[in-house]
């Protein structure tokens, strides 16, 4: 029921799409800016090389150093100790450095969504991001000498907020399938399985064959090295595209074309002569 309110109500904001708009040109014209090291830079985010993605493992950090600081905040109130300021004030530093990160990496896995999932997205990403100034404040207030009672009623107001965001995470995971492999309770080859020609396979685009009764490649566009190279990699594709092997047929110069995407949307082809 509440699930079904709170999505009726991010569906009435209107206003979330040129957001949306603004932002996705933002995150993905950052990492275009930097070249080939900022492809690298947008796969290490995504989290290719953890098999998963990044940003679930880093949300842990500012969700429990807050949770933390919350009860070092309540003790000083009660006990009036200053040792319980500085514990709050370490707890408090430790979360906004892991808010940080997990808003980056949040912010560039959503940067390929679209739709609904696009809208539920960039309104939990704002609100972490209200979240992070406040405790920013919060922090500035602690450490410069300001209102030790302000600051602690600004952490306990981002943190409420802090578990509304959450909700629409969850929502994001459970309810869309953000991040997740629709493939995990199916079996997958352990074999190469013959697809197509490698001669049907052309630089610069994907190609979509059937692998049995199994899609096994997208045809989203991708970047490659020239083709004597024994292994080409793709540029980073959206989380949303989902793991896959697909290897190719023996082509007529008698080679292999083996072609994989990794747990995080990385496609990877490679090419070799086959054992004599």
């Amino acid at each position: 029921m509440l699930n079904h309110v709170v999505n009726r109500f991010i569906d009435r904001q209107r206003w979330l799409e040129p957001v949306a708009d603004v932002l996705q040109k933002v995150v993905a014209g950052s990492y275009k800016l930097l070249g080939n090291p900022g492809r690298s830079l947008k796969t290490f985010v995504h989290g290719t090389w953890l098999g998963h993605p990044l940003h679930p493992v880093l949300t842990d950090i500012p969700i429990g150093a807050w949770t933390i600081a919350i009860l070092f905040d309540l003790s000083y109130l009660i006990e009036r100790s200053h040792g319980w300021v500085s514990a709050a004030d370490v707890t408090i530093f430790i979360g906004l450095l892991g808010a940080i990160a997990s808003a980056v990496a949040g912010y560039t896995d959503w940067s390929d969504t679209v739709d609904r999932e696009r809208r539920v997205g960039v309104a939990h990403g704002l609100l972490n991001t209200v979240v992070i100034l406040l405790y920013l404040v919060s922090f500035i207030l602690r450490v410069g000498g300001g209102s030790r009672v302000l600051a602690i009623l600004l952490a306990y107001a981002g943190y409420l907020i802090l578990l509304t965001a959450a909700f629409l995470g969850g929502d994001l995971v459970f309810g869309i399938g953000t991040g997740v492999n629709h493939h995990a309770w199916q079996e997958v080859p352990t074999k190469f399985t013959k697809v197509l020609l490698e001669g049907q396979l052309t630089d610069g685009m994907l190609v979509k064959a059937m692998a049995g009764s199994r899609m096994a490649c997208s045809s989203r566009p991708w970047r490659a090295t020239p083709p004597s190279s024994s292994t080409r990699k793709a540029t980073p594709c959206a989380p949303s595209v989902k793991p896959a092997l697909m290897p190719a047929a023996r082509s007529r110069k008698g080679s292999w074309t083996a072609t994989s995407f990794s747990a995080h949307g990385t496609l990877h082809v490679s090419t070799c002569a086959p054992a004599r």
